[in-house]
């Protein structure tokens, strides 16, 4: 998935079969507090999460698959459902 960048992307195609590495959506360089500039943008990504599951990791987080399960390192939250839900923070791991 590739969630839109620029008001101008939004209600274009954002699910692209990839490489098939993971099986998990991962939204980069996510900040909880969303941009003034950016509220459409938010808007749809919480449109996207209603369709997808969707793993939202902050600068310095990671999710690390070691062939039987990915954890996330770092700050990163679950988008579902047109909710956002913290699940990890920088001093603990998840496995998701």
């Amino acid at each position: 998935m590739c969630a839109p960048e620029f008001d101008e992307e939004i209600g274009t195609e954002y699910v692209w079969k990839g490489l098939g590495k993971t099986s998990i959506n991962i939204e980069p360089h996510f900040i909880l507090e969303t941009p003034k500039e950016e509220i459409n943008l938010r808007e749809e990504l919480l449109n996207l999460s209603t369709q997808y599951d969707i793993y939202a990791i902050c600068d310095g987080s990671y999710v690390f698959d070691d062939g039987i399960k990915q954890t996330l390192y770092g700050e990163g939250y679950l988008i579902r459902n047109r909710e956002i839900k913290k699940i990890c923070d920088n001093k603990k791991e998840v496995i998701i």
